[in-house]
């Protein structure tokens, strides 16, 4: 079955030189896990304007699949007693609280500040709402702002404060303000940095090496400095549609939790297949069964939404899946989880459309294929 199966993946990838140019992406990571085995290929080139090609080390940003391992950072730390999925999160927060606006109060609504948990954030039903000016992509010439100038809305890159503006648990609202929320919380509480979070928690025991949660400007910077490190070389670069180099190369997004996930696909991969283990009680991400069901059970207004991932349950089959989409950079992941494979897809090119019309979604389709196509 092993050797049916990569003589297929090796089929496709033939191919993908073709694909590449078809759909005017310079570069492409992607994985799958079958049952307790990972594959992983690449293509292509980092950047259009270098001669390095990608290969299974070099890092693709994974925009708002970040929120996947943001997740699991919180669920570790439930794991360890240190966090209550369930209490309010002001009563973590430190130098900063949730508030709600003025015209919710006024409202008198059943539904208090203080009832927000830590799932209604991380299933975006907090009643906290992104607004339209917020949160892009650091300008070249910025400096990243901090995340409590980002909580209190004096930062051009979020101009209002976050508050609860509806009613907690009423509707679904797709929130990065709500995971700068989650970000400010897990570093109140432990004492540490978001990356050192990631990496004693997630990365390390995991054996991801490579996957952290950086600011691109600090690649940027290190790429142009007369000393440059093998590592950073091996950094993707972003592309917009018509397959040219971003100006800044790579784009900053200032807010880790929600979009500062640097990684490859095959550790992507990995990780998504030690979730798969830790749902069964096995595997080392260390978290208990019954705490990763409430990460594929949604508990909030949406059916589909879980903890940081969207959930499809279908013909008694269970699918979770994410997509990241910032500029220079498309991605998404599925993972069958009663079927037991996972797919992981990254591209160094924004292609104006959403992952099913794009490269990423036509690779997730032709992976399923091969994947679900019995020995």
């Amino acid at each position: 079955m092993k050797h049916q199966l990569t003589s297929k993946l090796s089929e496709l990838h033939l191919r993908l030189p073709k694909l590449l140019s078809e759909f005017h992406v310079p570069g492409v990571s992607y994985a799958v896990y079958e049952q307790d085995d990972v594959y992983s290929f690449s293509a292509g080139n980092s950047g259009a304007r270098l001669t390095h090609k990608v290969d299974e080390d070099t890092l693709f940003h994974a925009c708002s699949m970040s929120k996947l391992v943001t997740s699991l950072i919180v669920l570790k730390l439930v794991e360890q007693g240190v966090l209550d999925l369930d209490a309010p999160v002001n009563e973590y927060l430190q130098n900063w609280k949730l508030s709600s606006n003025e015209t919710l109060i006024s409202q008198s609504t059943k539904s208090d500040v203080q009832d927000v948990t830590l799932i209604h954030l991380l299933n975006h039903c907090s009643g906290i709402l992104d607004h339209g000016d917020a949160f892009g992509p650091l300008e070249v010439h910025d400096s990243v702002p901090s995340i409590l100038s980002i909580l209190t809305g004096k930062s051009s890159y979020n101009p209002q404060p976050i508050q609860v503006e509806t009613q907690v648990g009423s509707a679904f609202s797709y929130s990065d303000a709500g995971f700068c929320v989650i970000e400010k919380l897990l570093c109140d509480v432990t004492g540490k940095t978001f990356n050192e979070l990631a990496y004693t928690l997630i990365f390390n025991p995991l054996a991801l090496p490579i996957s952290t949660f950086r600011y691109a400007n600090e690649f940027n910077q290190k790429q142009s400095s007369i000393s440059v490190d093998d590592n950073v070389n091996n950094i993707a670069c972003g592309h917009n549609k018509a397959g040219e180099l971003i100006p800044q190369q790579r784009a900053t997004y200032p807010y880790l939790a929600s979009a500062g996930l640097w990684t490859t696909a095959k550790e992507l991969c990995q990780l998504l297949l030690s979730v798969s283990q830790a749902i069964k009680g096995e595997g080392a991400l260390d978290i208990s069964p019954h705490l990763m069901a409430r990460m594929i059970n949604p508990e909030g207004a949406e059916d589909w939404a879980g903890l940081g991932v969207f959930v499809q349950k279908e013909n008694e089959v269970t699918q979770i899946f994410s997509m990241g989409w910032g500029l220079g950079f498309q991605c998404k992941l599925v993972s069958n989880l009663t079927q037991g494979y996972g797919i992981v897809v990254l591209t160094n090119s924004d292609p104006g459309c959403d992952q099913n019309s794009a490269l990423s979604g036509k690779l997730i389709s032709e992976l399923k294929e091969i994947l679900m196509t019995p020995s």
